[in-house]
């Protein structure tokens, strides 16, 4: 599975929908006295990215708040690995409640679904990594593939839960909106990898000797 697509690929074709929709959700520049990250522009907050001034966030252009969003939210991750809807799904998490965060929803997901036992503890190893790409290619030609999805965004609904009641609403919506666009991607990603092993099976048959 995981040699169709390099992150080269992703980042130029699945990765731009994903910049769109989290700059849709995270607005220009925020600064909400009820917000733990304080001051932010396009998702990058000056609490938890301090190596930056605000002067250097409303200079940056949106194509390097992009980058900066992506080398530290989704890049450690390897997500051009993951199928897309859940790496949308776990992206946007991860901007919106912390990678820590994203990945012990992942992990709690993994173990839910996938009957693992993932020490939740927030932290990207191998253990979790190699978890998440058994599931993924064991299951992708099966309902089961989509009950990844379908948990994780309900994990993640769950920590709302317990979070602000003067951003509930908007957090809500905002998951409801990643999780539309989430199947769509799953779904045209599994037509498209079994187009793909239809493609790749017919070759091995064309090219076995023929027997008399």
């Amino acid at each position: 599975m995981t040699d169709i697509k390099t992150e080269e690929f992703f980042l130029a074709s699945i990765f731009q929908n994903f910049k769109n929709l989290i700059a849709k959700w995270e607005g220009d520049v925020s600064n909400h006295p009820e917000d733990p990250g304080g001051f932010t522009r396009r998702g990058v907050s000056l609490r938890y990215n301090p190596e930056y001034t605000k002067e250097d966030l409303m200079n940056f252009s949106n194509d390097e708040i992009d980058l900066i969003l992506y080398n530290k939210y989704g890049k450690p991750f390897r997500i051009w690995n993951w199928s897309p809807g859940l790496a949308l799904a776990f992206y946007d998490c991860s901007i919106n409640q912390g990678p820590g965060a994203a990945v012990s929803v992942l992990q709690r997901t993994i173990n839910t679904v996938a009957g693992e036992e993932l020490k939740v503890d927030g932290i990207f190893g191998s253990k979790t990594e190699g978890a998440l790409l058994k599931y993924t290619n064991n299951n992708i030609h099966t309902y089961h593939f989509r009950k990844l999805l379908t948990q994780y965004l309900a994990n993640r609904m769950t920590r709302y839960c317990f979070g602000s009641d003067t951003f509930a609403q908007g957090w809500s919506n905002r998951l409801m909106d990643i999780a539309f666009f989430a199947y769509q991607l799953e779904l045209e990603w599994m037509a498209l990898y079994r187009e793909e092993i239809t493609k790749r099976n017919e070759q091995i048959k064309e090219e076995e000797p023929t027997t008399h």
